[in-house]
């Protein structure tokens, strides 16, 4: 699991290694590593003995024993060194230039503070001293304005940290709602799995919504994860918004009520769930597919939820004008629609929209959003509308933009101002030629009024399958 950047760990370029520093992962590697060779996987296996790596197979991020790399993985992390592995983990100034030469070039490090605030204190007071009898003035503490910048890309690469060790906790959910419903359909339901991952989840649901814009997700179990992440860090901020009082007893509870709106689908036979093409709007299939809204209130009757969770399971698929073809159950009656179900209806389409289908391509995260916007108060609820919009931005995070000037970057906020929601943080990753910058910038579009969104970009386009991977090692300096 990617270590967080925080005032313990940071992430610093090989340049960057000091004495003093230990490594507990290393995250940057040439691009001889991105495919690796026999001679590669050798050199590895034999070097970093008993340490877990983190690889793409086949389009799959796969975290593994060093011993299972394989010829053609990318090698995207080493980390959990054993002690006996000392020599590659403790810096030196000779241990930089040899990792140079292995070309390994990116890291997370611990500093030793052996100091202690006293002794620091005291230190300070005497280069103050010596400063003062010498001449030289000390150094100029920050301006505000460069506090404030120091702050957000602090926030800017701890946010980026949190995507990537997002992806892993991600996995795992997504593994625990397929084994669940496998178990489902064998007549054994147990959700303890699913409720096991999230507290691991908790802490990074803000983030893990990132995913969402730059990762393709395979339906139906990644889709639940998805779901469950987005309500919960949705419904936890916009329930200010609107004076609302918590229907759920629990942040966890209200997350776990997202994760188990499709369980009905573990009652539908996979055949029909995983096919390649479009149903017929009038077959036998996509009758059956409709019916797993009330299977599923019945399999969380069963398991004791709440009423609100059972209305979620029941009605998602209800829009606010129940005759519309695509409203199902069809005896619904739209005031039987609970407040959480109508937003959980939104969240399920915007992630039905982004996510991938065998069928059609996924949408740009800001596309979808746009959409959704034209559909608000017709389709769907338009207060629960207001309080997805305004949490999620209608530029998402992870969000792919051109501004106007030509270049390329990553949406990475949702602007607090909603009437600025259309002028969030951006991360260039492009220049107006096309060319991919070695030190990202950040653009404030909030304080740097001559830049502006021009347009919403596929992520597929422009980076295709390594999107998330380019996200994940952006460093913003």
């Amino acid at each position: 699991m990617t270590e967080k950047v925080n005032s313990m760990f940071q992430e610093v370029n090989v340049d960057q290694l000091e004495e003093g520093m230990t490594i507990v992962a290393y995250t940057g590697f040439s691009v001889e590593f991105s495919k690796m060779s026999s001679a590669n996987c050798r050199f590895v296996r034999h070097n970093f003995k008993n340490t877990t790596t983190v690889v793409i197979r086949k389009n799959k991020r796969l975290k593994i024993p060093v011993t299972e790399i394989a010829e053609g993985d990318r090698l995207i992390k080493i980390s959990n060194f054993p002690p006996e592995l000392e020599k590659i983990t403790r810096v030196s100034a000779q241990f930089a230039d040899e990792l140079k030469k292995r070309r390994m070039y990116r890291f997370i490090v611990k500093r030793e503070n052996r100091l202690s605030s006293s002794v620091k204190k005291d230190l300070r007071d005497i280069i103050d001293q010596v400063a003062k009898t010498t001449g030289h003035p000390t150094r100029q503490k920050p301006t505000p304005r460069q506090r404030q910048k120091r702050n957000t890309v602090g926030g800017i690469n701890n946010f980026i940290a949190q995507v990537a060790e997002g992806l892993e906790i991600r996995d795992q959910a997504t593994m625990a709602v397929k084994s669940t419903m496998d178990r489902a359909r064998k007549g054994f339901l147990d959700i303890r799995e699913i409720k096991s991952n999230l507290n691991s989840i908790n802490g990074s649901a803000e983030a893990m919504t990132a995913i969402v814009s730059l990762k393709e997700s395979e339906w139906t179990y990644e889709h639940c994860v998805d779901v469950g992440v987005i309500f919960k860090t949705v419904y936890g901020k916009g329930l200010k918004e609107i004076n609302h009082r918590s229907a759920f007893e629990s942040e966890e509870e209200a997350m776990l009520s997202g994760f188990l709106h499709d369980i009905g689908k573990a009652k539908i036979p996979k055949y029909i769930l995983e096919h390649s093409n479009p149903l017929e709007p009038s077959g036998r299939e996509i009758q059956i597919i409709r019916s797993h809204p009330a299977l599923g209130a019945i399999l969380l009757e069963e398991l004791n939820m709440s009423q609100t969770a059972v209305n979620m399971a029941r009605y998602h698929h209800v829009k606010q004008e129940t005759s519309m073809l695509n409203s199902y159950p069809q005896n619904a009656v739209w005031k039987q629609v609970a407040f959480e179900t109508r937003l959980l209806a939104i969240i399920d389409i915007y992630q039905s929209l982004v996510g991938r289908r065998k069928y059609k391509r996924s949408w740009p995260a800001s596309a979808a959003m746009k959409y959704l916007d034209a559909l608000s108060g017709v389709e769907y609820d338009r207060q629960a509308w207001d309080v997805f919009s305004k949490v999620m931005g209608m530029y998402p995070a992870g969000s792919l933009v051109r501004l106007n000037d030509g270049s390329t970057g990553f949406v990475m906020n949702s602007p607090e101002n909603s009437r600025k929601a259309d002028r969030p943080l951006v991360v260039v990753t492009k220049n107006q030629n096309g060319e991919e910058l070695t030190h990202p910038d950040v653009i404030d579009l909030q304080k740097e009024t001559e830049f502006s969104i021009a347009k919403d970009l596929d992520y597929k386009t422009e980076y295709g399958s390594r999107t998330i991977d380019v996200f994940t090692n952006l460093r913003v300096a």
